[in-house]
């Protein structure tokens, strides 16, 4: 599993606050944030989306491990 994870929100108008930068979103055409419990919470949820990738059985699948 990566340290990091490429996210992006899942609608053009979805804002998504950062933990670490509490001032700033989650850019709309995405961008790598640490594999965190917070982030995979905002995954589940259906409020980020994986940019070039899936979930599989759980894990993050990569576009090109496919």
């Amino acid at each position: 599993m990566t340290n990091t994870l490429h996210l992006k929100p899942s609608g053009a108008d979805r804002l998504v606050r950062d933990p670490e930068r509490p001032a700033m979103t989650l850019a709309a055409e995405g961008g790598l944030v640490p594999d965190t419990s917070y982030w995979r919470r905002r995954l589940a949820q259906g409020d980020v989306e994986i940019v070039g990738g899936e979930i599989v059985g759980g894990e993050i699948v990569p576009e090109e491990g496919r």
